[in-house]
């Protein structure tokens, strides 16, 4: 009996990737996340030769979002051309290349079952999946990063001055798919400096900065803030002092990773002291693999950007289960590298990280069933827009009107109309002398269930309370109105805007 190749193998594996991913391509519905439309409008913009919120009046210019995904989406949409679907399509290729660079990244790394481990359960965990469809930055950032260290690694041997140029150059790119990608540029620094290789460092630094300083210099030119992204390192008002924000997001992202995420038990009545024990190995199985990682040559960099990525998002403010998302190509590794590291003490040949790979995938199964299954055949909140709102807006609204709403990419996505964000003004006098200096002629209010929210509540970053909303809105007409889907429209233009004051707080 002849053996399969193992390129054909893997080429398999990544065939059955694609089907798994396609799949579940209805996890969520593009314009889901508002994120996702805003990459959409960026994409459309630079088609049209600038970088504009086209959703907005007067299409002012695009700075909260970073340019490098919609450029990504722009050039896909020659070969593909520029929608939801297609842009989908993309989505679920640069996952399934995610696969194969962290098998080729890790490969020459670690032991064969740890790396097998670590890239089997990166792609199959439910996580993983469930977003390998959306239209978030998440997706080409994971990629950007296993690209950067494959490319550290080669260029740690002895690599030429341009070698490090390129190496800063994709850190650089890497940064305006996301921000984050400055926390992998100042590892990349950090451990040349570690090795005081100061020219290589140079050159890398020069190269990140050639990418990035354009796109600062132009924020700064049109809004005079570089990196609007930076707002979300502030403490003011958002919950807590660093202690607390430190406390509160490692109890969020410890059971995110290691429970929801790679180990989700099923529920039983000792569920929470299994959740805490799963946290706990797991955090004991990572801190054992750095160790045996070590910090020679190009490894220092995945070192120090864990390091860095774990600060930057212990001490945020905004939780988000996607986060963990691109964290997993470093946490992974390590992971097994550390289970691996107590087979060999314990004499288990292999059992305890073959063990933990196997146990990881079947306790996904549940969860990756309910994906597709969702995906295929169900109609909830999160895959399916809210399509009766939309189609009023589109059918009883004029091409100029203006709605104001908390999700203003995913209103504009889904019915073309200019949309603004919601304000966060509680005095129904400033409320209503915003509405008409904004020009808004519709107010839409819908459930806020899913929104990205801070511990506080009351930041620029959270949606707009309904309780404090409603009252602010009293002197307008209903013209709208969907219980199934939980939304009101209320036209606001001419509207004698007298609300009752409101003696709540926000929250």
């Amino acid at each position: 009996m002849s053996k399969v190749s193992p390129y054909y193998a893997r080429v398999a594996c990544l065939g059955g990737l694609a089907v798994l991913y396609l799949l579940c391509l209805r996890a969520y519905y593009v314009g889901f996340f508002n994120d996702d439309a805003f990459y959409l409008i960026g994409a459309r913009s630079l088609m049209s030769g600038g970088f504009r919120e086209l959703s907005a009046p007067g299409a002012p210019p695009m700075t909260v979002y970073m340019p490098g995904y919609p450029l990504l989406l722009a050039q896909w949409s020659w070969l593909a051309g520029l929608t939801p679907l297609s842009a989908q399509l993309l989505s679920v290729s640069l996952t399934v290349a995610g696969a194969a660079l962290m098998w080729a990244c890790f490969v020459p790394e670690l032991p064969a079952a740890a790396a097998f481990a670590a890239v089997a359960v990166c792609a199959c965990n439910p996580l993983t999946v469930s977003v390998s469809g959306t239209v978030l930055s998440d997706v080409p950032y994971l990629v950007m990063t296993l690209l950067v260290f494959l490319a550290a690694r080669a260029a740690w041997r002895d690599g030429p001055g341009l070698a490090w140029l390129g190496l800063g150059l994709l850190g650089g790119a890497a940064f305006l798919v996301r921000p984050t990608g400055a926390a992998l540029v100042l590892a990349l620094l950090a451990a040349l400096a570690w090795e005081r290789r100061w020219r290589q460092a140079a050159c890398c630094a020069a190269g990140a900065a050639l990418v990035a300083a354009p796109w600062l210099a132009r924020n700064l030119m049109v809004s005079g803030v570089t990196l609007p992204y930076a707002s979300q390192l502030a403490a003011a008002g958002s919950g807590g002092g660093l202690l607390e924000r430190l406390t509160r997001n490692a109890s969020f992202y410890g059971p995110e990773l290691f429970w929801r995420t790679l180990f989700r038990w099923p529920a039983w009545p000792g569920l929470p002291l299994l959740k805490g024990a799963t946290v706990l190995l797991g955090l004991a199985a990572v801190a054992l693999g750095l160790r045996e990682w070590g910090a020679k040559g190009w490894r220092k960099v995945l070192t120090l950007y864990l390091l860095v990525y774990a600060v930057l998002h212990l001490q945020l403010h905004l939780q988000s289960h996607r986060y963990i998302l691109t964290a997993l190509p470093m946490v992974l590794p390590l992971l097994f590298l550390g289970l691996d590291a107590a087979d060999r003490r314990l004499a288990l040949r292999g059992r305890l990280v073959l063990g933990a790979a196997a146990l990881s995938l079947a306790l996904s199964l549940g969860p990756l069933s309910s994906i597709v299954r969702t995906s295929l055949w169900r109609r909830t909140a999160v895959n399916t827009p809210p399509l009766r709102t939309a189609a009023w807006i589109a059918a009883s609204t004029r091409p100029g009107d203006v709605v104001a709403a908390d999700l203003d990419g995913r209103w504009h996505l889904l019915t073309g109309r200019l949309t603004v964000r919601l304000r966060k003004l509680y005095e129904p006098a400033l409320f209503a002398a915003w509405l008409r200096d904004t020009r808004v002629d519709y107010v839409l209010v819908e459930p806020n269930d899913f929104f990205m929210t801070t511990a506080a509540g009351r930041t620029t970053h959270d949606p707009m309370p309904l309780d404090r909303l409603e009252p602010l809105l009293s002197g307008a007409r209903r013209v709208f109105a969907d219980a199934e889907e939980g939304t009101r429209i209320y036209a606001v233009r001419g509207a004698a805007m007298v609300p009752a004051p409101s003696t709540t707080s926000p929250r």
